[in-house]
This record gives C-alpha cells, structure tokens and sequence, in this order.
C-alpha cells in the first residue's frame, strides 16, 4: 500500500479508458452513482483525443461533431467547422447500430471488421472509441 496524504485526489480508472465520455459517464452512474467531472470527460474533445467525435454530415463540411456539453448526455452535437446541430439521437442510433454489428461478428475476422469500419468511416472521427 501507498500512504496518501489527507485532501490528496486518489485516482483510479473505474471504466475503460478507450470508451466515449458517453459510455463511461453511463457506466459510471449505473455502476458507482457519481457523474465524472474530470478533464477529459468535460472536454468536448476529450483532451484532444476525439474518441468520442462524428463526422460533419453536411456534404461541404468535414468538421468533428461534438457534444455542445460533454456532461449533459441530452444536449445536441455541433460541427466545429460548419456550427451544424445534430441531435443527440442521431449520434446515439449512429452508436448504437455501430455496436450491434459489431457484437454479431468474430471480432477475429478482420474482413468483417474492415467491412464494419469502412461502412461507418464517414460518421465517425478517425479516432473514435468504437
């Protein structure tokens, strides 16, 4: 063990850390009951990193869509480039037809995978969680 000095932050990864904000703020308060205020989940961006980021779907734009506010999970997405809003819904079917398919493949078949990433390629930031 550690001794840890009184009013120090203890900091431990309750989720995984290559989830969306969205993802783990659930998992968090289903599992732990606490919202996560942390840098990155209050960052739209998530630090820089975008795991979390859509594809503008405005034909002239390829902006990131964000969240409008990282914390709040039902606010809109906005474009960074172009200032579209997306509604939420739209992200989450987006995800969540994302995530069905790709629990019906062997995540070992790399043909299907490709298959599966080129098809959601333009909704998704390069670098999203999924």
């Amino acid at each position: 063990s550690v001794p840890i000095k009184k009013n120090a932050p203890i900091k431990f990864n309750y989720v995984k850390a290559l989830d969306t904000t969205s993802v783990r703020q659930v998992q968090l308060r289903e599992n732990k009951f606490f919202d996560c205020l942390c840098n990155r989940c209050t960052d739209p961006t998530e630090l820089g990193s975008y795991v979390s980021a859509h594809r503008c779907k405005n034909d002239s734009c390829s902006g990131d869509v964000l969240p409008v506010d990282s914390v709040n999970l039902k606010e809109e997405w906005e474009c960074r480039a172009c200032k579209k809003r997306t509604p939420v819904s739209q992200i989450r079917k987006t995800t969540k037809s994302l995530d069905k398919e790709m629990q019906q493949i062997d995540r070992n078949d790399m043909k299907s995978l490709k298959k599966i990433l080129n098809k959601y390629k333009q909704n998704l930031n390069k670098n999203h969680g999924t």
